[in-house]
């Protein structure tokens, strides 16, 4: 939102406020100043009048322009713009000027004439561009400016603020100086109010609106124009414009830009003879569309949607003479829910202020444009107008000083709050011990008594409440969502131990990208998405991790290893989970692996995972198509599935080298009870066993047979060595190492050649699994 300290100065008075003062002023109230330009001209910069010119004799595109300066004798200027002409008061820069570029003046010859200063345009007194060529004055400054500082009318400081979506209220120059108005307790200026001249001829003749049914949120007025000689616009209005990137080539559009700009007030202009297309009179009608919106509209012909841009075909353009001027409200919330119902993605200026909110009271943008108008004499102005007005009331909220006090820390008299609550134009009763206020339209974002906290400290002064220390005392409680993040805290610095970085992601995904990876998405759409790629609640943290581990790849990170606990939405419940990911090498390249470290395999990465959350069991699945289908298991704990682990499949890879990823339920990952359990003072014994095995045959199978005899003393067994030969055929021979102890004796090898015995035997006769 841009605004200058003249603009600001039309509507409340602040020369006694200094440029640091207005902007920290500005910055207190939450209308936070970004971008800061100080316009401050040399006083060699001077009002001159061109009394008369000529071509020069050297140059097919320069002038020689003899120039008062309300002195002695007049001063030859050369200049080379286009719109030089007789009796033009322009500014003129004089020998001794500094330029805001930094650029002196100097004492010129231009091809032979001398030249005794530069005529500047706008874009040389540091201003944007308002027009080809230099800046003209007149009709709008007289000759007794000749001679005196431009300085004096165009210096200016111009500010833009960065407001917040809710603060729509202060996308005009009158909002912002009715908040700096609560703020600085300085009366607004009272403006002045457009009357119709006596003897106009009424608008009911050419023009009428109505509506079949009384709708809620919505304001119109209509006024009627004749447009009978060319419109000028004052200079300063131009240049206003121009800082605000609003200058258009139509002075009509420049004058309903200004007036928009200014009070904050929607304004629209319709070609009259293209609506009415020969018909005496133009009978517009509201309607409501199915998706929530209100349209308008003359017989079937649709001119517009309230608080979009009018559709091109009856915009006003350079030969119009009969101008409909629209002025409009509509809440915020009836169009946002309208563009999403109807999935516009409409950017332009005039729906970018409707869904923030726009400024109710039309008068102040009926009284800003039609005073313009009335000055300028070339317009006529119908008599009267065609309102539509189904607003609704004001929202009422009800508190207790107490309760606002409490909210902020501090306690504010009663009748301060009060006082601050008027100067925003807040209506406010009191009964008994509540504070009952009255919304104003163009504050639809408050909502309840804490927005009303907000307000009051905002004007209040927050450097005003004194700080107090952080006060804490809370009684020890163990609940769930200590215990949990407790544990997040715990397998955090585990997986930072264990060489993993951590990732913080939206809880938003792509639906399309979740959909490929087979994961069931989140059955409740969102209202709101942030953007076309972030359209749905995320089912799986994998995404995230492989889109985070490209950017690392891409940025030549050759070992990749990443973690992210959050929550995932799958169906239409949320749960927490945590995933891993490590991609391309296990180390980075270094002297102790010869700068040749290994590439990640299916072990190591099961390894990394067991230093985070502890030992667990692997069972080999294909239910997940992203992955690859001879190397993905589901992970088992106690029992028990809690996640899945696998390499990534190559028609997922998404350009990265082997990636590896895991997810796991989090909130299946209990801790583990730690049992104190008698140790053998005696020597274990090693046996293995070299069994021939059919290569079909899984060694979960075996496992679970083995475990199934509950062979006294056999502490444990695992898989040590797998061997294929020709000889085999399509058998392999599988070693297992078996660990043999008792708590009370040294085992004999009697007791040892019992338990392979009953082992081998068993394993022949289930599983016809020989030895080798």
């Amino acid at each position: 939102m841009i605004v200058t300290r003249k603009w600001l100065q039309d509507f409340i008075d602040i020369k006694n406020i200094s440029d640091s003062d207005l902007i920290n002023s500005l910055n207190s109230i939450g209308l936070e100043v970004g971008n800061i330009k100080k316009i401050e001209l040399d006083e060699n910069i001077i009002f001159a009048k061109i009394l008369d010119f000529k071509p020069h004799e050297n140059s097919d595109h320069l002038n020689v322009c003899v120039v008062d300066i309300s002195q002695n004798e007049p001063l030859n200027i050369v200049c080379g713009a286009s719109n030089v002409k007789k009796d033009a008061i322009v500014p003129l820069a004089m020998i001794g000027a500094t330029m805001p570029s930094g650029f002196k003046i100097k004492k010129a010859k231009l091809r032979g004439v001398e030249s005794f200063g530069m005529i500047c345009s706008a874009s040389e007194l540091g201003f944007n561009k308002t027009n080809d060529g230099i800046l003209l004055f007149d009709d709008f400054i007289d000759e007794s400016f000749i001679g005196k500082k431009v300085g004096e009318i165009l210096d200016d400081l111009i500010l833009e603020i960065d407001l917040t979506p809710n603060r729509g209220d202060c996308l005009s120059v009158y909002g912002v100086a009715r908040d700096l108005s609560a703020y600085l307790n300085i009366n607004l200026k009272e403006q002045t109010t457009f009357s119709d001249q006596e003897g106009a001829v009424g608008i009911a003749r050419a023009l009428s609106i109505h509506s079949k049914d009384g709708f809620n949120g919505i304001k119109l007025s209509y006024k009627l124009i004749d447009l009978i000689s060319d419109i000028k616009i004052n200079f300063l209005k131009l240049i206003r414009l121009a800082e605000a990137n609003l200058l258009s080539e139509n002075n009509l559009i420049n004058l309903i830009n200004y007036a928009s700009h200014s009070s904050g007030v929607i304004i629209k202009a319709y070609d009259y003879n293209k609506i009415s297309n020969g018909s005496e009179k133009v009978g517009l009608e509201v309607k409501k569309e199915d998706f929530g919106n209100y349209g308008i509209y003359f017989g079937d012909e649709f001119l517009s949607f309230i608080g979009f841009e009018q559709v091109d075909k009856f915009k006003i353009s350079d030969n119009t003479k009969l101008a409909i001027i629209e002025l409009s409200y509509i809440d915020p919330e009836i169009i946002s829910k309208a563009i999403y119902n109807n999935k516009i993605l409409n950017k332009d200026d005039i729906t970018y202020k409707s869904t923030r909110g726009s400024e109710p009271n039309l008068m102040l943008g009926l009284n800003e444009l039609f005073c313009q108008f009335k000055q300028s004499g070339s317009v006529k102005i119908y008599a009267g107008s065609q309102n539509v007005d189904f607003i609704g009331e004001k929202k009422v909220i009800s508190f207790d000083d107490k309760e606002i006090s409490k909210i902020i820390g501090f306690d504010i008299d009663k009748n301060e709050m009060v006082a601050i609550l008027k100067r925003l134009c807040f209506e406010v009763g009191i009964e008994k011990d509540l504070i009952n206020v009255k919304v104003p339209f163009f504050r639809h974002d408050i909502k309840n008594h804490q927005d009303i906290a907000e307000e009051i400290v905002r004007i209040y002064g927050i450097d005003k409440i004194p700080p107090k220390p952080l006060s804490i005392r809370e009684d020890r409680n163990l609940n769930a969502n200590f215990i949990s993040f407790e544990k997040s805290q715990k397998i955090r610095q585990r997986a930072a131990g264990s060489g993993f970085y951590e990732c913080i992601n939206y809880i938003f995904d792509n639906k399309d990208e979740l959909e490929l990876f087979g994961f069931e998405p989140f059955k409740k759409e969102l209202l709101n998405p942030i953007n076309n790629e972030l359209n749905s609640l995320r089912s799986t943290l994998i995404n995230h991790l492989l889109k985070a581990s490209i950017l690392n790849s891409k940025n030549y990170k050759k070992s990749i290893k990443l973690f992210e606990i959050g929550s995932v939405f799958r169906g239409e419940s949320e749960k927490k989970h945590i995933a891993f990911l490590a991609s391309g090498l296990k180390e980075d390249f270094n002297i102790i692996n010869s700068a040749k470290p290994k590439v990640v395999d299916f072990y190591y990465f099961i390894n990394l995972i067991q230093s985070v959350i502890g030992e667990f069991e692997c069972k080999k699945v294909d239910k997940y198509k992203f992955l690859n289908p001879f190397e993905q298991a589901e992970i088992i704990k106690d029992g028990r599935v809690i996640g899945y682990v696998g390499n990534i499949d190559l028609r997922f890879n998404k350009d990265l080298l082997k990636t590896y990823v895991c997810e796991i339920d989090f909130n299946e990952l209990r801790d583990d009870q730690k049992f104190a359990k008698p140790y053998s003072k005696f020597p274990a014994i090693s046996r293995d066993l070299s069994l021939v095995v059919n290569k079909n045959l899984e060694y979960t199978k075996i496992k679970d047979e083995i475990s199934s005899l509950e062979i006294p003393n056999l502490k444990e067994f695992r898989p040590i060595d797998i061997y294929k030969d020709e000889s085999l055929g399509d058998n392999f021979s599988l070693t297992i190492n078996f660990i043999f102890q008792d708590l009370d004796k040294t085992l004999e090898d009697k007791d040892i050649e019992l338990a392979m015995h009953t082992i081998t035997t068993h394993l022949q006769r289930v599983l016809n699994i020989n030895l080798r």
